[in-house]
């Protein structure tokens, strides 16, 4: 297998559980796409336009559920 970023559709049953990398790693946009989201195992990186914020959270999977506007 080459390396790269590899996008799996949730709504499929037959996504591999296959761990590749040292940190588990997710990732999310926001609506408006001037967020992004990324989640560590131990913490979760909130990136914006002029800033950035760490939350000292544990996360597996990301989503943004509301629009920030």
């Amino acid at each position: 297998m080459g390396s790269g970023v590899r996008v799996y559709d949730a709504r499929r049953p037959d996504i591999p559980r296959v761990r590749r990398f040292g940190l588990l790693v997710s990732v999310a946009w926001s609506s408006d796409e001037g967020w992004l989201a990324v989640a560590q195992e131990q913490k979760v990186l909130l990136v914006g336009p002029h800033r950035s914020v760490v939350l000292p959270l544990r996360a597996l999977d990301l989503a943004w559920t509301r629009d920030l506007s």
